[in-house]
C-alpha cells in the first residue's frame, strides 16, 4: 500500500466580514478548531495541516476554486446565483462543500437556488426555523445518526468525545419528504436531521441547519467540535485527493498541464508515453489498462521545470490469496475427478501416471479428403485436355 503524506490541506472559508464583534463571526471558531493560530517571529516548529483562507461571498466569482480541497460557507448573507453555479461545477468535479446555515439564511432563496427542486447542491428543502436562541432553558440535544459512517464514527463515541453535551437552541428544519439518497450525519430527538449529506457526481455536500458559531448552539464550546471540523473536512476532501492505491482495471489519474507529457513505467518494466487529456476538471494524465498488479511509476516531464515522479500501486485481488481449508465436500469432488489424487506424493503420481496422446479424429479424414480432392482435380484436368484434342481436326498443309 502507498501512503501519501500531506503537509498542507488548503481550505476556503466564505463569510461576511462586516461583524463588529469577532466572536459574532463563525469563522473565528472554525479557525481555532483548525489550529490556524498566529505565531511569533521565527516560531515555525508547529503548524496545522489545514491551511484556511477566508474570503467574502462577493469574491467567489473571481476565486480559483480548484486550488482548495474543500469550501466552507459560514452563513453568508447572500451568494450570487452565478457563484452557486460555480460551486456546483466545483463539487461535481470532486470538490467538497460544507454549507452552514444561520440567521442570514433566507428559506425562499435557499429553496430556489440551493435546492432547485432537488437538482441543486442542497439535498433537502428548508422550512421555517424553530427555537429561541435567547431562551437557554429550552434546547435540543444532538447525537450522531450512525456509528459506522466514516464522518460520524468518532463523534458517536461518547467515551472519548462530549457531543451529547451540546445544546441547540435554534435550528432550521428540513423537509424530509422532498429528498432522495440523503444521508443524515447529526440529528436531534424525534430523528429530526441537523446535518444532511448529498453526493453529487464525484463530490460531496454537507448542509448544516445551525451556524458554526455560538449564536444558536453550544457545539463550538465542546471538545467534539474540533473533531467534527477535522473529520468532516478530511471526509469532504477525500474524493478530490489523488488515488494512489488502485484495483486491477481501475484507471490511474494524475492532474497535469495541457502541454506536459509523461512516461509511465509498468510493473513489467515496459515504458509508455502519455499525453494529457482535457476533462471537466482540467487537464489530466490517464491510463486505464492496469491489468498487471504492481507498482506503476509516472514521470512527468514539464517543459519549464524539473521532472516529477508519482507512484501508483495496483493491488492484487485478495481472493487469489484465500488459503482457507477445503471442505469435505470439496475434497470428495476432487477425488471423483479422473486422474486427480488427494494426499499422494510425487512417486505415487509417477507410477500411476501414464502419457495419453491426444486424439484428433478429424485430422485423418481431412487429410484423406484433401488427397482425394487433389487427385480428382488432376483427373478432371487430364480428361478435359483429352476432350479438347479429340475435337480438333487435322490441318493439311499444301505442298
Amino acid at each position: 500500500m502507498l501512503v501519501q503524506v500531506y503537509d498542507r490541506l488548503p481550505v476556503l472559508i466564505v463569510e461576511d466580514g462586516n461583524a463588529a464583534d469577532p466572536l459574532e463571526t463563525d469563522s473565528v471558531f472554525a479557525l481555532a478548531a483548525l489550529g490556524a493560530r498566529k505565531m511569533g517571529r521565527g516560531a515555525t516548529e508547529w503548524h496545522s495541516v489545514f491551511e484556511p483562507t477566508v474570503i467574502e461571498p462577493g469574491a467567489l466569482l473571481t476565486t480559483q476554486l480548484n486550488r482548495f480541497r474543500c469550501i466552507v460557507l459560514a452563513d453568508p448573507r447572500s451568494v450570487e446565483p452565478a457563484a452557486i453555479d460555480k460551486l456546483e461545477a466545483y463539487v461535481r468535479s470532486g470538490g467538497g462543500l460544507w454549507l452552514a446555515l444561520g440567521a442570514h439564511t433566507d428559506e425562499e432563496f435557499f429553496n430556489e437556488h440551493w435546492y432547485r427542486g432537488g437538482l441543486g447542491l442542497a439535498p433537502l428543502k428548508l422550512t421555517a426555523a424553530i427555537g429561541d436562541p435567547n431562551d437557554r432553558e429550552k434546547f435540543f440535544a444532538v447525537r450522531a445518526s450512525s456509528e459506522t459512517h466514516p464522518a460520524t464514527a468518532l463523534l458517536s463515541d461518547f467515551q472519548r468525545l462530549d457531543l451529547d453535551r451540546a445544546r441547540i437552541y435554534r435550528r432550521h428544519q428540513f423537509d424530509m419528504l422532498g429528498g432522495n439518497d440523503v444521508s443524515v450525519l447529526l440529528e436531534v430527538q424525534h430523528d429530526d436531521p441537523v446535518v444532511v449529506e448529498r453526493k453529487l457526481d464525484r463530490g460531496r455536500v454537507l448542509v448544516q441547519s445551525i451556524p458554526l458559531g455560538i449564536s444558536w448552539s453550544t457545539l463550538p464550546l465542546c471538545q467534539a467540535y474540533v473533531a467534527m471540523m477535522h473529520e468532516w473536512l478530511w471526509y469532504l476532501a477525500e474524493p478530490g485527493l489523488p488515488k494512489r492505491n488502485l484495483a486491477v482495471g481501475e484507471a490511474l489519474i494524475e492532474a497535469a498541464n495541457s502541454k506536459d507529457r509523461a512516461e509511465l513505467t509498468l510493473p513489467d518494466s515496459r515504458a509508455l508515453e502519455l499525453q494529457p487529456a482535457v476533462s471537466s476538471s482540467g487537464a489530466e494524465l490517464r491510463y486505464a489498462v492496469t491489468r498487471l498488479p504492481g507498482e506503476y511509476v509516472l514521470r512527468a516531464k514539464p517543459k519549464e521545470s524539473d521532472a516529477s515522479t508519482t507512484k501508483f500501486l495496483v493491488q492484487r485481488n485478495s481472493e487469489e490469496s484465500d488459503l482457507k481449508s477445503l471442505s469435505e465436500q470439496d475434497v470428495q469432488q476432487l477425488r471423483s475427478t479422473e486422474g486427480f489424487q488427494v494426499g499422494a506424493d510425487a512417486d505415487a503420481l509417477a507410477i500411476s501416471g501414464k502419457i495419453v496422446v491426444p486424439k484428433h479424429p478429424l485430422e485423418g479424414w481431412l487429410l484423406a479428403a484433401l488427397a482425394v480432392a487433389l487427385l480428382g482435380e488432376l483427373m478432371l484436368a487430364g480428361w478435359l485436355t483429352q476432350r479438347r484434342n479429340l475435337r480438333l481436326k487435322p490441318v493439311a498443309m499444301p505442298g
